[in-house]
């Protein structure tokens, strides 16, 4: 999910620039607002229907549409993030409408691609710093869902963290330094291979003796949990 986050941000500028706040805003609705809404209203009652015809004492379409509506949430399944996605590019087009010139610092920021332990070293802490806390305060999976808007409460702020970071490498240039077909990311794809691999069993190994332990684990565990799936999640994007 971080890697789709960092992806959509990277094409933000080019389209933010071109078409202008405005007009960026309204097309980004319809493209993302428009599916979440079909998906949310329409795809997923269809979906559920059969699920509900197993156990329905009233199989008729007006028997589930009450169960559905008395459901505590309205399921939105599989595209959850979309609305998040939207969110984000909205901020986007507030801020470059509201403070024009903020894409130039943006830029600066992402250009530390061409130094790339530098980049990775401001991610991985701008990641950690948003992501560790919320995560020991509220657990790694623990969602919260407002009517259709679904939310795991904590990893907002590391999304919206990868995001801008693909829209400052977008400001910067695509075909830069870390993204060029010859940088140092696809040079290295074996390195960060391993890199993945390491950072999953340090996700894995403290996330399997937190469920053994439950309530008896340690909090130092759980940071050490954290800060795997922050290294992760970078090391898993760099190599894809």
């Amino acid at each position: 999910m971080s890697l789709m986050f960092f992806l959509s941000g990277v094409f933000v500028w080019p389209s933010l620039a071109r078409k202008g706040s405005w007009d960026f805003m309204c097309r980004r609705i319809l493209r993302l607002g428009l599916p979440f809404g079909l998906a949310v209203f329409l795809l997923m009652p269809v979906a559920f229907y059969p699920v509900y015809l197993v156990t329905a004492v009233d199989p008729s379409v007006g028997a589930f549409w009450q169960s559905y509506l008395a459901l505590p949430f309205w399921p939105s399944g599989p595209p959850w993030f979309l609305w998040q996605l939207l969110v984000l590019n909205i901020a986007a087009a507030g801020i470059h409408g509201l403070a024009p010139g903020w894409e130039a610092l943006l830029g600066k920021m992402a250009s530390l691609g061409a130094h790339p332990g530098r980049f990775f070293a401001g991610l991985v802490t701008a990641s950690a710093l948003v992501y560790v806390p919320l995560a020991i305060a509220f657990t790694p999976w623990e969602w919260s869902q407002f009517g259709p808007f679904g939310l795991q409460l904590s990893r907002p702020l590391h999304y919206a963290v990868y995001f801008f970071a693909g829209l400052g490498i977008g400001i910067y240039g695509i075909g830069n330094d870390l993204l060029a077909s010859d940088g140092f990311l696809a040079r290295r794809w074996a390195m960060w291979l391993a890199a993945a691999f390491a950072a999953f069993l340090l996700r894995i190994t403290p996330t399997a003796m937190i469920f053994e332990l439950r309530d008896e684990a340690p909090l130092g565990l759980q940071i050490i949990a954290d800060l795997g799936f922050v290294l992760f999640e970078l090391a898993v994007q760099c190599y894809e």
